[in-house]
């Protein structure tokens, strides 16, 4: 079985590579191991993301009456409808894939694949070549030996998308992404939740005002974040889980969910043999995906460089455009966005001001708040507030926001960003009144001290 080009998971950055290459005219196979669509479809993006739409709408209807809207009585959550609907969107998404594929001429082959050479594997005793052959195994998660995971009690998030009835507790260990946007979720479902970070504040590799602000905000819907301390050990119960934590307390739940993040997914694939692992056991690439054995590219997790879905997708268009379309393209990272789905919602771009002073750069802020967007008041959607770093020459060069719909809000200033626009070629666009965007030039407007709804001391 011979190709032009042989993908090696159908994750968010297989399945699109291949694509992009079968557009190109490209003969193309993709083997996958379960589902197409990945940990993303399956067991992450798009189920956590239906999850938080229920908590966002059951917080909406919570403060209905501060709206004039009367007689909806006391919102619930129905959990195994919500479970239902779950599952049922990521079937139907997963379909649109599997079509997809099929539209385009791609041979899915399923099985596990183990690489014998560069360019050829080996799935269920038959061997398939390609010209090319791209490494898109994706990530599994991180494990801590302090903290066995059994599946039943302590376990991972993948356990926690096939409840079909809520618990009463949970403990989070990890405050990064996906402990918070799970924290957030069962928090307006209810659910008593605890967060342990080892951190100062939540979300530790954002900018620490953000990650400041989602704790006060997560703290007002009863959520106990434990900073600066990690979990020592645990006992295991019928009845649940008790955590010994390095600060002295201990902390019982009926579940602990691990979320330490994700670790690249490369073990016992014949990657090793080949020499392209690096010391943490991802896929070493150069800015073009390339390995250093010729034909052989990787992308998304498993290279380890952002550990994103769409960067994932980015990079397989740059290795099939590279390889079919002519092109010489190499992956810029430099203004990747990075959506949280908590409640409110929470986006970033570039560096945080953390990052920026440690470098020693020397920079400008720009902040504005949605209490002050007429929109925000008329939606009720106050909280939060978007922060703007422009460089010496007034570019923009990082924005990071916690408020409403800020992982749509945000990506005009993606844009700007990867253009390295000034502040003043973004404030030339003329925003709509009134809508939540205005937060963005008001912001921009706010880092050279021209914000017009904001008054500033006499010069």
């Amino acid at each position: 079985m011979s190709y032009d080009l042989v993908v090696v998971g159908g994750g968010p950055g297989g399945y699109v590579a291949a694509i992009r290459a079968a557009q190109l005219g490209a003969k193309v196979a993709l083997i996958e191991k379960q589902f197409v669509g990945g940990t993303c479809l399956n067991t992450g993006c798009i189920p956590t993301k239906a999850m938080a739409s229920a908590a966002a709408r059951l917080e909406a209807v919570k403060t209905s009456a501060q709206m004039g809207v009367v007689g909806v009585g006391t919102p619930q959550i129905d959990y195994p409808q919500v479970h239902q609907r779950k599952t049922k969107l990521v079937g139907a998404i997963r379909g649109n894939v599997q079509q997809l594929l099929k539209g385009n001429g791609i041979e899915v082959i399923s099985g596990e694949g183990k690489f014998t050479s560069p360019t050829t594997v080996d799935v269920n005793g038959t061997t398939v070549e390609g010209k090319s052959v791209i490494v898109a195994t994706g990530s599994t998660w991180r494990t801590l030996p302090s903290i066995p995971m059994d599946g039943t009690r302590v376990i991972s998030s993948d356990e926690v998308l096939a409840w079909d009835k809520l618990p009463e507790s949970i403990i989070f260990v990890g405050g990064g992404v996906i402990g918070c946007e799970f924290a957030s979720i069962f928090s307006s479902f209810g659910v008593k939740v605890t967060i342990v970070e080892a951190g100062a504040t939540l979300l530790p590799n954002e900018d620490q005002q953000i990650g400041r602000a989602l704790q006060r905000s997560l703290s007002k819907r009863g959520v106990d974040a434990q900073l600066g301390t990690t979990v020592e050990s645990t006992s295991v119960t019928d009845a649940g889980v008790t955590c010994t934590l390095s600060n002295g307390q201990t902390l019982s739940a009926a579940y602990v969910v691990v979320a330490i993040g994700r670790a690249p997914n490369t073990a016992n694939l014949g990657l090793a043999e080949l020499g392209v692992l690096n010391d943490r056991g991802a896929v070493e690439v150069d800015a073009k995906m390339q390995t250093k054995k010729p034909g052989l590219y990787a992308i998304g997790d498993c290279c380890a460089k952002m550990m994103l879905a769409h960067v994932a997708s980015a990079e397989g268009v740059i290795v099939a455009e590279n390889l079919f379309g002519g092109t010489s393209r190499e992956m810029d990272y430099h203004a990747v966005p990075r959506p949280i789905f908590t409640h409110p919602e929470i986006c970033a771009v570039g560096p945080t001001a953390e990052q920026l002073n440690a470098q020693g750069t020397t920079f400008h802020t720009g902040k504005y708040a949605f209490a002050a967007i007429p929109k925000a008041l008329c939606d009720g959607d106050t909280e939060g507030q978007l922060i703007v770093y422009t460089d010496t020459d007034n570019r923009l060069i990082a924005a990071h926001m916690i408020g409403a719909h800020a992982t749509d809000l945000l990506q005009p200033l993606v844009a700007a960003v990867q253009q390295k626009q000034t502040a003043a070629q973004f404030t030339e666009t003329i925003f709509s009144h009134p809508t939540l965007s205005e937060i963005d030039k008001e912001a921009v407007e706010d880092a050279e001290g021209r914000a017009i709804h904001k008054v500033y001391a006499k010069r």
